[in-house]
């Protein structure tokens, strides 16, 4: 199982640098654009996009550069993302699902991620990298999931606690391992007993708004 998660995890480490290297195919002027030396070059601005959660951008900021106190400003990201095209992210979003997702056993066509019963709310525009995290983390909790012991019970999980795992797995700044990783997705994973007499109270949440960045 471990090996799968590292599989997972270079495969979109790959599909990043590979992007990162030949970055002129997005970039609004790609003579000019990122060729100065920053702190937020084109490989990091990806990153803070893809690890972006629903914080406002200078604790994002603070958060993705462990409270370094050169973080970067607001408005310098703010200026590093304009030079960027969104079909950067459709790319890397197309390239890493082929990657790692079977062409076979359609459905009605489609290729299933997964059928799951979380109420993560995201938007699926493939040129959104937050669509592209989903995907990578939901990857990485399906096959925990199949892996499990006594699978033949139906089991539930906090996919928003299992995101949080694999996005700072990722980050890979709090030295988790793939284990580390395993354990800690199951722990959230829970067996579904059907006709209980106490059901869970589950509270749904709001999606979270991003319009606010646009600008």
């Amino acid at each position: 199982m471990s090996n799968y998660i590292n599989q997972v995890s270079d495969s979109l480490k790959n599909h990043i640098s590979e992007l990162a290297n030949n970055p002129c195919l997005f970039l609004r002027n790609p003579n000019v654009d990122f060729s100065r030396k920053r702190k937020i070059d084109f490989k990091t601005f990806i990153g803070i996009m893809m690890n972006s959660g629903g914080a406002t951008m200078s604790k994002e900021l603070l958060d993705f550069f462990d409270f370094n106190k050169n973080t970067p400003s607001v408005s310098a990201f703010t200026q590093q993302r304009s030079k960027v095209l969104p079909e950067a992210f459709e790319y890397l979003f197309k390239s890493f699902t082929d990657d790692n997702l079977p062409t076979t056993n359609n459905y009605h066509g489609y290729r299933l991620i997964a059928c799951e019963g979380s109420n993560l709310t995201i938007a699926t525009n493939q040129k959104d990298a937050r669509l592209l995290l989903y995907n990578y983390c939901e990857l990485i909790t399906t096959h925990v999931i199949k892996q499990m012991k006594n699978n033949d019970k139906t089991k539930q999980v906090n996919f928003t606690i299992a995101i949080y795992i694999c996005r700072e797995y990722l980050r890979n700044k709090r030295n988790l391992s793939p284990p580390d990783v395993i354990n800690l997705i199951e722990k959230h994973v829970l067996p579904v007993r059907p006709g209980r007499k106490d059901p869970r109270k589950v509270k749904p949440q709001a999606s979270v708004s991003f319009l606010y960045r646009v600008a």
